[in-house]
């Protein structure tokens, strides 16, 4: 099973939407902080995925995966600092992860 859903993916991105006139986090930086450590992982790992998605040589979400789990550091601040770009980098990764039907699971 997976630690995010779709709805707290979701609610993360209108946090932020609703944020971005003002830029002002604080909403959202709480809400990410009472996500478990597994659940900050894999929404990470999705902002980085639409993020940096190269179409000719795309890098597995599984491998994000594996990386943010090891990247934790005040995800809910790094996140925040993205205000602007982080509705469009999740939404990007939703539609990535759909579309290459990839798995939300730990790269082995």
């Amino acid at each position: 099973m997976l630690a995010i859903t779709l709805p707290m993916v979701e609610h993360v991105i209108a946090l932020a939407d609703e944020a971005k006139d003002t830029e002002d986090a604080g909403q959202l930086e709480t809400y990410i902080n009472g996500l478990t450590k597994d659940q900050q992982a894999e929404l990470q790992a999705l902002m980085w995925y639409g993020r940096d998605d190269t179409a000719d040589d795309p890098i597995p979400f599984a491998e994000y995966l594996e990386f943010s789990t090891t990247n934790l550091d005040s995800v809910a601040t790094y996140m925040g600092e993205k205000i602007i770009q982080l509705p469009g980098y999740l939404r990007e990764g939703l539609r990535l992860v759909a579309e290459r039907n990839e798995a939300w699971e730990s790269a082995e």
